[in-house]
């Protein structure tokens, strides 16, 4: 599977959506949700929108917005490791 990093809404056409390749696409903003269904309403896509706060909004001093950039980053990884990372037998944490 290939992993694209930072492509906007506007550039999902680019991607090869119609020919079956991605099993999942997780969004984060509502307009990113709504062109990710539209491009793949005819294909076996998952599609999963997971709401982020908007860092970009953020006012204040370069620390505040550094640490909003942070905390979405922090929240991420979180989601990305509760939904995509199994435990592993022995591992002492799984069973808690």
């Amino acid at each position: 599977a290939t992993i694209y990093h930072g492509v906007a809404a506007c550039d999902l056409t680019r991607l090869p959506w119609r020919d079956g390749s991605f099993d999942l696409v997780i969004t984060l903003s509502p307009e990113a949700q709504h062109k990710a269904v539209d491009l793949t309403r005819t294909a076996a896509t998952q599609v999963e929108y997971w709401p982020t706060l908007d860092p970009t909004i953020v006012e204040g001093s370069r620390e505040q917005r550094l640490a909003a950039y942070r905390s979405v980053r922090d929240q991420l990884l979180e989601r990305l490791k509760a939904r995509f990372l199994t435990p592993m037998a022995g591992d002492i944490s799984a069973g808690s």
